[in-house]
This record gives C-alpha cells, structure tokens and sequence, in this order.
C-alpha cells in the first residue's frame, strides 16, 4: 500500500468516526423539538471541527456528506434485494403448490391398483436406488434417474419426488438467509450458516432412513416454512401502518401551534408555520432507506420476529 492509499484509508475511517458520533448525538437527542435537535448537531460539529481551516471545514463537510449518501444508496440496495427475494419466494410457493398436486394425483393412481404394484418383482430395489438417489441429492450430488440406474417407467416420478425435495431445501435455507439479510433473530456467521444448512439437511436424511420422530419433526418444519411469507406480508402491512401513522403524527399542526403560545394565549402563525415547514422540509428530504428506517423498520423487524417465537420448529 503507498502513501496515496494509505492517506485514503485514514481518511476515510477519519470520516466513518465523524459520521458516528453525529448519529450518536442525532439518537441522544431523538423525539426532542427540530429547534433543539438543530442546535444540538450545530453543536457537536463545531466541537468536532473547531480548529480546522475554513477549507478543511468545507472538506471534511463534503466528505461526510459522501459517506453518509453511499449510506443511504447501500440501504436501498438492500431493500431492493428483499423486494426481489419476496418476489422470488412467492413464485417458489406456486411452483410448490403445483408439484403438489400433481403427486397427489400420482399418489391417487398408485394406490388404484396396490396388489399389482406389491407384486412387481424389484419394488424393493427400486425404492432403494431412489432412496439413495435423494440422499445423494441432499448432499448438493447432481442426480439423474440413469446415474442410479432406475428405469424408465419409474424416472418421472423420481425426478418429481426431487423437484420437491431441492424446493423444500432450498427454501427452508433461504427463509434463514433473508431473515439473517433483514437482521431479524439471531445473528450467524459463516460457519454457523453452514451448520444451519446442514441441520435442515439432516432433517429430511432423517426421513429417508426411517428415523423415529422424523416425519413428525419435518412436519413441524414444513408447517412453519409455510407460514413464513403471511407473516412477512403481515409485518410489512404493519409496519406500512404504523409507520404512516407515526410519520403523519409529524406534521400534526396542533403541536406546532399549542408550542408558538404566548403569555396571552394569542398563536404567533408565522413561527409556528416556519417550525412545520422546517418538519415538512426535513421529512421531504429524507432517502428513502432513511425514511423506511426512522418510521417503518423497527415495526417490520419486530412483527417479523413472531415467526421466531419459540413453538414453532426451528430445525
């Protein structure tokens, strides 16, 4: 690393601190007047800037301002990539309800003609060679019905049996991704993701051995998984409620009036409608990351964590 990127990267922590600890005053002095909040900030950055050259002011103003605009783009990103995977979810839950019925009606058609099926000769080996082929499934293998060497008549069915088997996987395994994105229950690293993920795998190599409990614990699993996407509907229409209604409660007038009294009684409107312009203008200003974060995402989180409440199994 030369001088140049050296420079960069300590200025670059200079400012993340800056930032910081204007965030920390903005948190100190939250729910307090616009007026008093104002203040408070000027403030603070004249205690962090006195001293500087007025250029240096103007860099270090500058710089922040950069930070704090990459910020706010890296939040709506990721609120993008959420939109996206609910998306992506809600397609996923159709394709399931189809692959559904269409075993139910191969379920129905077997059980048409059960003596005839007991009879075959290599039932037995059959059922193996699927057994193992989702196993091998299980452990991210590529599988075909030839590479286990089933016939013909029998590759449908296996090749739906392991459509549904991937989709149960991969969609328990992205449920606790996005709730790790969104930051909602208990925070995993890697290697903890990676034992999560062989958790959920564990479970349905449980029920290919014939495992005692195992059905009944892959129920419970598939039973909450169903759950998941009501439940973040219902979180974000809550949030989207009481969000809307927090950030109305922010330009009622009454308070801007009741403030700008006098001794008298009497209402000095122009201030008073300075101070709600001066709300109306902040609130107007705000990203949208910032604006989802200040009023809708704490609701979001915290109905969302519901899911994870204990009596519901979490693999």
């Amino acid at each position: 690393m030369d001088g140049r990127q050296a420079g960069a990267a300590g200025e670059d922590a200079a400012t993340r601190v800056f930032v910081e600890k204007l965030k920390a005053v903005r948190q100190a002095s939250e729910g307090r007047p616009d007026d008093e909040l104002r203040e408070t900030l000027r403030q603070a950055l004249r205690a962090e800037l006195s001293g500087l050259t007025e250029v240096e002011v103007g860099r270090r103003l500058d710089l922040a301002r950069d930070y704090l605009v990459g910020e706010a783009r890296r939040r709506e990103q990721a609120l993008q990539r959420l939109e996206a995977e609910m998306r992506r979810l809600a397609s996923d839950t159709e394709s399931l309800r189809a692959e559904r019925d269409r075993l139910a009606e191969e379920n129905a058609r077997l059980r048409v003609t059960p003596d005839r099926q007991a009879d075959r000769p290599g039932l037995d080996e059959m059922i193996a060679k699927m057994r193992d082929g989702l196993h091998l499934l299980t452990q991210g293998r590529e599988v075909t019905p030839e590479s286990i060497g089933l016939p013909q008549s029998e590759a449908r069915l296996f090749r739906l049996v392991g459509a549904l088997l991937l989709f149960a996987l991969n969609y328990e395994t992205g449920v606790h991704a996005l709730l790790q994105e969104i930051d909602v229950g208990p925070g995993m690293g890697t290697i903890l993701r990676k034992q999560q993920k062989k958790i959920i795998e564990d479970r349905f190599r449980a029920c290919l051995d014939n495992r005692e409990g195992s059905i009944q614990a892959l129920q419970e699993a598939l039973a909450k998984n169903s759950r998941f996407l009501p439940e973040m509907d219902k979180a974000y229409t809550t949030a989207v409620r009481q969000g809307v209604q927090a950030l109305l409660g922010n330009l009622d007038p009454q308070p801007f009036l009741d403030e700008n009294k006098g001794a008298l009684g009497i209402i000095n409107f122009e201030k008073a409608w300075r101070a709600f312009s001066n709300r109306h203008s902040d609130l107007s200003s705000l990203p949208p990351a910032d604006m989802w974060e200040r009023f809708f995402q704490e609701t979001f989180k915290k109905k969302l964590a519901d899911y994870l409440e204990p009596g519901a199994s979490r693999g």
